[in-house]
């Protein structure tokens, strides 16, 4: 895939969450594979409160209160996905006219290894520099509302 640094999830199949580290050489490593990997179920419980008060005919007064997330309930709904900060893999080339950007697509346009392509290894040496495992991989990027 290109355009995406979250391609290792399709190319390990769709809904499954590779598990990277870092080696202690800078490499992304990757770990077990997570099947069918899914966000902790979404539960949230709202209160609405309302009151109407006859005032004159005619005329009503409204009152209402509206609580989210009432007890406070802090599942996951999303995990940041995006192995590497500038999301490409982008391996280079010679450049054949002006203006053209470098990059070997027949590379990233079939199938390849996304840990070499990653670490700039395999039939990614000498044209992938060495990419950096994001910080925020895998980790809990949004929460439902506090109250």
């Amino acid at each position: 895939m290109v355009g995406t640094s979250s391609a290792c999830q399709w190319a390990e199949g769709r809904g499954n969450f590779v598990q990277l580290s870092r080696a202690p050489n800078g490499d992304i490593v990757k770990g077990d594979v997570v099947k069918d990997a899914r966000s902790d179920p979404f539960v949230q419980t709202d209160l609405v409160l309302h009151h109407q008060i006859m005032v004159h005919e005619g005329q009503r007064l409204d009152l209402e209160a509206n609580i989210s997330n009432l007890f406070n309930q802090r599942a996951s709904t999303v995990y940041y996905e995006f192995m590497i900060p500038t999301n490409l893999v982008s391996p280079t080339r010679a450049s054949r006219f002006p203006g053209d950007p470098g990059v070997d697509w027949g590379k990233v346009m079939s199938p390849y290894n996304y840990i070499d392509a990653l670490n700039g290894k395999g039939a990614f040496a000498g044209v992938q520099a060495p990419l950096t495992l994001a910080s925020r991989y895998g980790m809990p990027s949004s929460f439902p509302d506090r109250p």
